[in-house]
């Protein structure tokens, strides 16, 4: 991904009948999560209503450093796909995100695989320890995931609760 082309992406747009906002061709729903980076935000493809997470980098005052480390995140997402990494769709560097009350901003979007079951920290705060089970086929999923960073040369720098999601099936998927 490169945040600093000249092209842009063009399928967003608001639906002038419903206020429904699109973004790559997704309808924009509910917000999942916030970060020093910007935000994810649920979208659904309406042709076939599958579900994405779309992450969504405001490009206004990033500093070159932060634009490196955006498209660093990128290639590290792309080396380290396997069945435990969150696999990302697609990336675009320069794409108009259409504001909820008017307007636009400059943004660069990666779509991302939607984990349906969420953080593995929800599960923690409300069901206390995981049985040893349980907790050791987590273990095993996350030394898989971070095996196949390693093996890359990435380093997550970053594992925490927060960024293991759990997908639809129940297995761990880090972010």
């Amino acid at each position: 991904i490169r945040v600093d082309n000249t092209s842009m992406s063009q399928n967003t747009y608001v639906d002038a009948a419903t206020g429904e906002r699109f973004v790559l061709g997704y309808r924009l729903g509910p917000t999942l999560g916030k970060g020093a980076q910007g935000k994810v935000k649920l979208a659904t493809r309406p042709a076939d209503g599958a579900q994405v997470a779309l992450k969504i980098i405001c490009l206004d005052g990033i500093s070159a450093v932060e634009r490196a480390h955006l498209a660093e995140e990128t290639m590290a997402l792309v080396l380290c796909a396997s069945g435990h990494t969150t696999e990302l769709l697609q990336a675009e560097g320069r794409v108009l995100y259409p504001r909820r009350r008017g307007g636009a901003r400059l943004c660069a979007v990666l779509v991302l695989e939607y984990c349906a079951g969420g953080e593995l920290l929800r599960y923690l705060k409300h069901g206390g320890a995981f049985e040893e089970d349980l907790a050791r086929t987590f273990f095993r999923q996350l030394l898989v995931a971070i095996a196949t960073c390693h093996d890359k040369g990435v380093a997550h720098r970053d594992i925490k609760p927060e960024n293991l999601r759990l997908d639809g099936m129940g297995s761990i998927k880090l972010t």
